[in-house]
């Protein structure tokens, strides 16, 4: 019984692959639409010290940092995650600033989870770091779009896999071509 669907699949590789790689196309639609519907997105801005809660997270921003580089001035704005009163991890987006460019770069900070993604980017930070303004973003499902990728491709590979040659049993030489075209 447990070597059944592996021989099944061996004879039909072509067919499961294929049903493989709907299934993952399938994951990765459902993935989609869901961080399509249900992202969330919040701008606040923030004195040091200060709080606020997006989608049931409590994000405390605790000031900035900034380090200098050779290319560079990077402006770090740390915000702790806080849930039940206890610290549950950082985002630190930050602002690039280079001598070439009138305008900041940020670079967002992201905290991934099984189910949702929790993104942060800092738009603007006072020149003291004693107020920042962010921009918060929640997409749900973006983890299970890879998954389905990764199916695909594993969907793919199975079908695209060769499968055992038919072994060629030898004809007896005795055998004589009209008797051999008979058999085929």
């Amino acid at each position: 019984a447990l070597r059944a669907l592996p021989d099944a699949v061996a004879r039909n590789r072509r067919h499961y692959g294929g049903l493989v790689v709907h299934l993952g196309f399938a994951v990765g639609a459902i993935a989609v639409t869901t961080s399509w519907v249900y992202q969330l997105t919040s701008e606040v801005t923030l004195q040091r010290g200060q709080q606020t809660t997006f989608v049931g997270t409590t994000l405390r921003y605790q000031g900035e940092r900034v380090l200098r580089q050779p290319q560079r001035t990077v402006l770090v704005a740390d915000v702790a995650i806080v849930r039940d009163g206890r610290a549950a991890g950082w985002l630190v987006p930050s602002l690039n600033l280079y001598p070439a460019s009138s305008d900041p770069i940020g670079t967002p900070s992201i905290r991934i989870g099984a189910f949702k993604d929790l993104y942060s980017s800092v738009l603007d930070i006072s020149a003291d770091g004693s107020r920042a303004t962010f921009r918060f973003f929640l997409n749900p499902g973006v983890l299970w779009l890879w998954i389905g990728g990764a199916v695909m491709v594993l969907g793919g590979l199975l079908a695209v896999w060769p499968g055992r040659r038919p072994s060629r049993r030898a004809v007896p030489a005795e055998v004589s071509a009209r008797e051999l075209a008979e058999v085929v």
